[in-house]
């Protein structure tokens, strides 16, 4: 029942929100920017951790993913930090794409984060017991650091717009959240589905 229950306000949001949709517009900056998100044993069933990031060039959404990891945290700072290595590899593969298509950044890639503990280990990958079992793979985000290819970059939790990804938010935040990520209501569309299933969408002229 309370899944039941879950996936009626999913359907109840959807429909609610039928007339929003991306906006995209010029913008004077060219730098990437990314905010890397997680929550900790936040799923009752698997105790695994669900990441999140979300990527701008400029002023504009694109590229955010949220999802469920394979593996255990044994701590938030753990989990904040395996995100936070998923996240560099994703930002380096647009940096790539980018360079391709001839894209000059304005600066360096910024990496933000709300977990200062996952930061120090970021800058300081100290071999100490409580960071041991974190694989070598994820290690690889200092050297980025250390290279200058990324800015790992603390933010606070109330600014931190990846966390619309990884857990339930107050309704403000939320909506604060969603207007970062240029959702945005469109008054010239106008979507509607009729009885039979049917698509009946109308633009404005």
């Amino acid at each position: 029942m309370p899944h039941f229950q879950a996936l009626k306000r999913i359907l109840q949001y959807v429909k609610g929100t039928l007339h929003y949709g991306f906006f995209f517009s010029p913008s004077s900056s060219t730098g990437v920017t990314a905010s890397s998100d997680s929550d900790w044993t936040d799923c009752p069933d698997t105790r695994r951790f669900t990441s999140g990031y979300a990527i701008f060039l400029g002023d504009n959404l694109i590229s955010w993913s949220a999802k469920k990891q394979p593996t255990v945290s044994h701590s938030s700072y753990e989990s904040e930090y395996r995100a936070l290595a998923h996240t560099a590899s994703k930002v380096v593969w647009l940096t790539h794409l980018l360079h391709d298509l001839n894209v000059s950044l304005s600066h360096q890639p910024l990496l933000l984060c709300d977990n200062k503990s996952a930061l120090f280990l970021t800058l300081n990958p100290v071999s100490h017991k409580r960071s041991k079992h974190i694989a070598l793979d994820y290690h690889f985000i200092h050297e980025l650091a250390a290279s200058g290819t990324i800015q790992p970059k603390f933010v606070p939790s109330n600014l931190q717009i990846a966390d619309i990804f990884t857990k339930s938010l107050s309704q403000p935040l939320f909506t604060f959240f969603r207007s970062k990520l240029r959702v945005r209501i469109n008054p010239t569309l106008n979507l509607r589905v009729d009885d039979k299933g049917c698509d009946t969408t109308r633009h404005s002229p």
